[in-house]
């Protein structure tokens, strides 16, 4: 092995770590505590302040392993460190763009729609007609053509997300939160306890997040899941 070989690794461990981008984040459970979180094309590499072999962090390990929360500027690690981040501008930038558009989208969309099948499927039999007792005294439940309309609309969504994920599943959620919340004014209105309206805010947040990811991510196209 001549010199020139040997010294090949070498520059090539030099030659990634200054294609690396570097920002210093803060451990939340400990702010004195600083990490360095390397952005490299391919993976993020997170440094404690030892300086010991960085922990490795893949797009695969989300939303599993990594837990990134954009608007609170929060990255979560449970594997193979356990840590929870606070990022800069700077740096949630930079991870916004390390995972991409077509891939925050896509997670976006299976956070939103991800577990709202036994909601949805609820929702439905919840609007199905229920027949009278005269015996007992009872009346029947007339079909709720509304609600289950809204139930099937959730899962066309759901399967949607799963099977063929779509931006336009954002604009979905606007009309939902949004039918949902302008309903519920009106039953406020009509005599309802006003602690209902704290259900008003959150689905009025619902919507107007379902609103804000549509305009952002509107014309992305998101490549199928695979099989």
């Amino acid at each position: 092995m001549n010199a020139e070989s040997a010294s090949e690794p070498v520059a090539n461990e030099a030659a990634v770590a200054a294609a690396a981008t570097t920002f210093e984040v803060t451990d939340l459970s400990d702010a004195k505590k600083k990490w360095q979180l390397a952005i490299h094309p391919a993976h993020l590499a997170l440094h404690d302040a030892s300086g010991s072999q960085p922990y490795i962090l893949l797009r695969d390990g989300f939303p599993k392993d990594i837990n990134y929360m954009e608007g609170m500027r929060v990255l979560s690690v449970t594997k193979p460190v356990k840590v929870t981040l606070k990022l800069t501008p700077e740096a949630t930038a930079a991870v916004t763009a390390w995972f991409g558009v077509p891939f925050l989208t896509a997670a976006y969309l299976k956070r939103r729609y991800g577990f709202v099948l036994p909601w949805a499927l609820l929702w439905m039999i919840c609007a199905l007609p229920l027949p009278g007792s005269g015996a007992a005294g009872t009346a029947g439940k007339p079909f709720h053509a509304v609600n289950f309309f809204l139930g099937a609309a959730l899962v066309v969504g759901w399967a949607l997300a799963k099977w063929r994920p779509h931006p336009g599943l954002f604009l979905l959620d606007f009309f939902w939160f949004g039918w949902l919340a302008v309903s519920w004014v009106f039953y406020i209105i009509e005599g309802r306890s006003k602690l209902w309206l704290l259900l008003v805010f959150l689905l009025g947040w619902l919507a107007v997040t379902g609103l804000k990811h549509f305009l952002r991510f509107r014309g992305t196209v998101i490549p199928r899941p695979q099989k």
